[in-house]
């Protein structure tokens, strides 16, 4: 005989398949049945903030995600989620918070240490940006936009030798597009 809690264990694992199946639509009912129920199930709540957030419904995911992180302010996943969702809506100063956390806990995460430096570029810090940028850059050597968006940060900076430098270095690669040219073009 089945109880009601072998029922809702049996829906929980059933909804978290539905997430790894790629049928969001139909986990996202079942999670949020289960969470009218289970309000403080963690793993229920980080499983719906990441169907909104892999929508891009920060409407949605980042309320979820203030809520996982009253309960686990040292999550480095939620916090690396969060903050990125921050970055992704411009919201610099607040992304600043969440992403240094992510960063100092996963130091070899090239995802935490790149928001850290966008957010800290978008915050105006630019100083600081470029530092958290240098151990980013191995991690994403074949990336040539990341060379020239680190460039353009070069360049806003005054540093015009440097920025050529991986203004070239994206161009040797076969990046071209209209800002990489002004960019170095500026740098000369």
């Amino acid at each position: 005989v089945a109880t009601v809690a072998d029922f809702g264990a049996r829906t929980r694992d059933f909804s978290f398949a539905l997430v790894r199946a790629g049928r969001l639509d139909a986990a996202e009912v079942l999670l949020k049945k289960l969470l009218v129920k289970q309000s403080n199930d963690f793993d229920l709540e980080v499983q719906l903030a990441g169907i909104y957030s892999s929508r891009h419904d920060w409407d949605g995911a980042l309320p979820l995600y203030q809520s996982l992180l009253r309960k686990k302010p040292e999550d480095s996943r939620v916090n690396l989620t969060y903050g990125l969702g921050l970055l992704s809506l411009k919201r610099y100063r607040e992304a600043l918070g969440p992403l240094e956390k992510a960063r100092n806990s996963m130091p070899r995460d090239g995802e935490a240490g790149l928001g850290l430096a966008r957010a800290l570029k978008g915050a105006g810090d630019l100083k600081k940006a470029d530092r958290e940028f240098a151990p980013v850059l191995p991690l994403y050597s074949g990336d040539t936009a990341i060379r020239r968006e680190y460039a353009d940060l070069l360049l806003e900076r005054k540093d015009y030798r440097k920025a050529e430098t991986y203004y070239k270095e994206a161009y040797g690669r076969g990046f071209r597009d209209d800002r990489l040219l002004v960019g170095l073009e500026g740098a000369l």
